[in-house]
This record gives C-alpha cells, structure tokens and sequence, in this order.
C-alpha cells in the first residue's frame, strides 16, 4: 500500500480502475431492474475488487 504512494504510475493506473468500476456499475444499475436495492449491486462490487 506504501507503494502506491511513491508511485504515481501506480496511482494513475488505480484511479482508472475505480473510474472503470464506477462506469461498470452505472451500466448494471440501468440494466437492472429499479425494485433492486442499492445495496445488493453495491455489495457484488465489492466482492469483485477481492
């Protein structure tokens, strides 16, 4: 995790991915039907990143 810090790179390259999954759950969100909870597609994503 230190490194991330020394490394802007690495930094950038982080902040893409969050951009990305950020994108990724806009798409489900709208796909998914509105009766879902937020929460149940919040917790998949976080699921994923492990």
């Amino acid at each position: 995790m230190d490194q991330s810090k020394n490394n802007p790179q690495q930094k950038r390259e982080q902040q893409q991915r969050q951009q990305q999954q950020r994108e990724q759950q806009n798409r489900q969100g709208s796909q998914q039907p509105a009766q879902k909870p937020q929460n149940e597609s919040a917790g998949k994503a976080d699921q994923d990143e492990c």
